[in-house]
């Protein structure tokens, strides 16, 4: 991140994309138009049973699209702008503990980078946002191709990671 702020000392926006990803070709353009801090798509894991990372600040019906405040936001596929990591301290990603985050599979309640990022920019009042629509565009690749599906008409906040 450090690295390509100082590449371009100009850029305004920092897209992160994970390499088992896809999106639509028109995802960037889509993202930009949003003109928030940092806006995403959240996307199904790519093991069974394939749940839904991310999580909204206050539960709605994704199904109908739009764009909905998140407290948990996955960086799959997200926009991010570059005073976002000019306002908050480095460093951005790290991984941690969390004991009262721990699980059975998880008995060291690891808080991954994703939701430790999201921790400082919620603390630093910055807001982020998901895009509903581009949700159920975005593929997560594994054995399969594993893409979000639209609730049938009910809020979906799921979280498959610690808030």
């Amino acid at each position: 991140m450090r690295i390509a702020m100082e590449f371009d000392p100009h850029c305004t926006h920092i897209l992160w994309i994970d390499s088992d990803m896809t999106f639509p070709a028109n995802g960037l353009q889509r993202l930009l138009a949003h003109d928030k801090d940092i806006v995403g798509a959240f996307y199904n894991k790519r093991t069974p049973p394939y749940n839904t990372v991310g999580h909204l600040l206050v539960p709605a019906d994704v199904s109908k699209g739009g764009i909905h405040r998140a407290d948990i936001m996955p960086h799959g596929f997200v926009l991010a702008k570059r005073e976002v990591y000019e306002r908050i301290q480095s460093p951005w990603y790290s991984e941690s503990y969390d004991p009262a985050m721990a699980t059975p599979e998880d008995p060291d309640g690891t808080v991954g980078e994703d939701v430790s990022f999201s921790r400082k920019v919620l603390a630093g009042g910055i807001e982020m946002w998901c895009d509903a629509d581009l949700t159920f565009e975005v593929g997560h690749v594994g054995e399969i191709v594993v893409p979000c599906q639209p609730p049938a008409g009910k809020a979906n906040t799921s979280i498959t990671e610690a808030p």
